[in-house]
C-alpha cells in the first residue's frame, strides 16, 4: 500500500531534447509502443507521443521513469488511456 502511495505522489515531468529524446517521470505504465506512437499512463493521466522512429530506450517502473527516442512530432494528454472500452462508453 505504501509503495502505491509513493508511486502516485511521484512528480510528473517531461524533458524534450532537440525533439529527438524525451525523459518522462511519473510514468505508471506503458500501454503501447509503436514506431509512430507511444502511449503511456502517468500520474497526470494518459499521454500520447506521436512521431517517427520512436522507441522506448529505457523504462524503470520502480522509479516511474521512461525515456523515448526518435523524432517527436506531438504530445497530447488524454484522461481515458488505460480505461476499458465499456468504462469509456458509459462515462
Amino acid at each position: 500500500m505504501e509503495d502505491n502511495k509513493n508511486k502516485n505522489s511521484q512528480k510528473h515531468s517531461i524533458i524534450i531534447e532537440n525533439r529527438s529524446k524525451m525523459q518522462i517521470t511519473g510514468v505508471n505504465q506503458v500501454i503501447s509502443a509503436q514506431p509512430n506512437v507511444v502511449v503511456v499512463k502517468t500520474n497526470e493521466g494518459g499521454l500520447t507521443i506521436s512521431g517517427n522512429d520512436l522507441h522506448v530506450e529505457k523504462l524503470v517502473l520502480e522509479d516511474s521513469y521512461l525515456e523515448v527516442v526518435g523524432s517527436v512530432l506531438a504530445i497530447k494528454y488524454n484522461n481515458n488511456v488505460g480505461k476499458s472500452f465499456f468504462k469509456r462508453l458509459f462515462k
